[in-house]
């Protein structure tokens, strides 16, 4: 675990952000489901996005053993699912401004998107396979009370959340000429 500790943990704080957004806004979410013809109401999203929150959080406090591998194993497949809704989005060319992801209007399934889901996927799947301990144990384990970890975890949750976010947008506006 202590080799994708980083990255796992990222990809759990992800969620615990992804999910308090959407909860706040889900319209996004009802959105782009409803273009992929799914009718799901409100409080089904809501009640998703509060799911993935609390996946998130458990997978951060999670220990090692069954417990942690379990958490670890739904975390894989909760971004195999979003990788399987952009791969889907995208293959059949739907006109979504956002999956709802983040509760913003401007995340677009892309082609970067769906590689950081499988990303996100894969470091979660190799989590679950390590032996030891979970995230709050690599933690405890680290120098300067396990801070300099959390910091760089969290920049690389924040880059990631960038990514989703802020470079879909970045590319589209260079396409149309407008960034140099």
């Amino acid at each position: 675990m202590d080799v994708i500790a980083g990255p796992y943990a990222a990809a759990a704080a992800l969620l615990v952000v992804a999910g308090a957004l959407e909860v706040h806004r889900p319209d996004a979410t009802v959105g782009a489901l409803l273009a992929m013809g799914a009718r799901v109401p409100v409080l089904v999203v809501r009640a998703g996005a509060v799911a993935a929150a609390l996946l998130g959080a458990s997978a951060l406090v999670a220990g090692g053993g069954a417990f942690g591998s379990s958490v670890a194993v739904l975390v894989a497949l909760a971004y195999a699912g979003f990788a399987v809704f952009v791969a889907l989005a995208l293959v059949r060319d739907t006109p979504i401004s956002s999956c709802g992801c983040f509760g913003r209007d401007d995340t677009p399934p892309s082609v970067t998107h769906l590689a950081l889901n499988l990303a996100a996927a894969t470091f979660a799947a190799v989590a679950a396979l390590s032996p030891g301990s979970g995230i709050s144990a690599v933690v405890a384990d680290q120098p300067g009370f396990g801070i300099p970890f959390v910091l760089v975890s969290a920049g690389c949750g924040f880059l990631a959340y960038l990514t989703f976010t802020q470079l879909p947008r970045t590319l589209a506006l260079a396409r149309r000429g407008r960034v140099r």
